[in-house]
């Protein structure tokens, strides 16, 4: 066994999906973004699944254990993944409460915005939920202009290197592009460092909310884009992200907590079939062989 420097941290445990986006007591400074030393087994415990082509697949759980691995090293277009990086570096460079202006370079965005029209003010938390919740390529691109967007995705780029994340570059902070790159294996350790975040770990288990403009007088609706909630319910889950470009196909990304308390992190890429559905099945069947039914 090896010592390394890691990335596949304990969240702060099971969130109910039904809570309202705004319910509890959320931080309001900044959160860093931990790492820790875990043991990672080199060896990988055989089970019976098959990616298929062109796919790549990453199941570990938080005792750094791998489970499964199919070119889980390999960099592949990861579409709105690339948001959990985005919203990751967000959530240091602003408090959750600022008020961010959308920019004039949502006009145009491609499908999958909540419609934020250049101007409007509205708070990083909401941005946060936005991004996360319906993957909204406005709320990424407003996140991201909120200091200048080349000095965003210089961070985005320089956090990947910081914490290990070898296969990761980011060109855009949506994942609109075929160069925004990661491989199944760092995209899982990604997102244990997103849900090490209270506020991104909350929105991350929201499938519907409403949030508003700093005035109030505008709303927007979310739903997740994520079948995994009450479409395909799956025992233990704790949310995740999608994403989908034509590059990319259908990826998921996805964390569960088990019986005796350990999480899953089960990411699959460019999954066979080409749908979110079945996306959503590979991970289902992915997490269910090991837990042995």
């Amino acid at each position: 066994m090896t010592k390394l420097l890691a990335i596949i941290l304990y969240s702060i445990g099971l969130v109910n999906p039904a809570n309202s986006l705004m319910s509890g007591q959320l931080p309001e400074a900044p959160q860093a973004l931990p790492a820790v030393e875990i043991t990672v087994m080199k060896e990988i415990k055989p089970i019976s699944f098959t990616a298929g082509a062109g796919s790549a697949v990453y199941l570990a759980d938080s005792t750094g254990t791998v489970l499964y691995a199919e070119n889980a090293d390999t960099p592949l277009p990861l579409a709105s993944l690339t948001k959990l990086m985005t919203v990751s570096v967000a959530v240091r460079q602003f408090s959750p409460n600022t008020n961010l202006t959308v920019p004039e370079s949502v006009k145009g965005l491609p499908s999958a915005t909540i419609g934020l029209k250049p101007g409007e003010q509205i708070s990083v938390r909401n941005l946060l939920a936005a991004a996360l919740v319906p993957s909204a390529n406005d709320a990424a691109e407003t996140l991201a202009s909120g200091i200048d967007r080349a000095q965003f995705l210089a961070q985005m780029n320089q956090t990947a290197e910081d914490l290990g994340l070898k296969s990761m570059r980011f060109a855009d902070p949506a994942g609109l592009s075929a160069e925004s790159v990661g491989s199944a294996r760092d995209v899982a350790r990604l997102l244990a460092i997103a849900r090490s975040n209270p506020i991104l770990s909350q929105l991350m288990t929201v499938e519907q909310a409403t949030i508003e403009d700093a005035t109030g007088d505008i709303s927007h609706q979310l739903t997740s884009t994520n079948l995994l909630f009450s479409k395909q319910p799956l025992k233990g889950f704790l949310g995740g992200k999608t994403g989908f470009t034509d590059a990319a196909g259908y990826n998921l990304a996805t964390a569960t907590k088990e019986a005796d308390n350990r999480l899953l992190y089960a990411v699959v890429l460019h999954a066979q079939g080409n749908t979110k559905q079945s996306a959503a099945d590979a991970v289902t069947k992915l997490i269910q062989t090991v837990r042995g039914g």
